[in-house]
């Protein structure tokens, strides 16, 4: 799976979770999940969750850890989806 794939994917599975921020809005790899996209641990949680279904994955709990910016949750997708082929 490609990562720009992924990134448009995942872009569409935020948006409901991000609130309050202005239109046109960019998002970047580099970007935090808390700080920058306002997105707390009970959403990450609910997010995840959408992630599984949307990719036909499974997330293992261990990784929420690991999961603090947008391009970690694409590095996360990316492995856990070639892992499961």
């Amino acid at each position: 799976m490609e990562r720009t794939q992924i990134h448009h994917d995942l872009l569409m599975v935020l948006k409901p979770f991000m609130r309050k921020l202005p239109e046109g809005f960019e998002m970047k790899e580099e970007m935090s999940l808390r700080d920058d996209l306002m997105i707390d641990s009970a959403d990450l949680i609910d997010i995840v969750l959408k992630l599984e279904e949307h990719f036909s994955i499974t997330i293992d709990d261990t990784q929420l850890n690991v999961l603090k910016t947008v391009g970690d949750v694409m590095s996360v997708v990316a492995a856990t989806a070639v892992a499961e082929q």
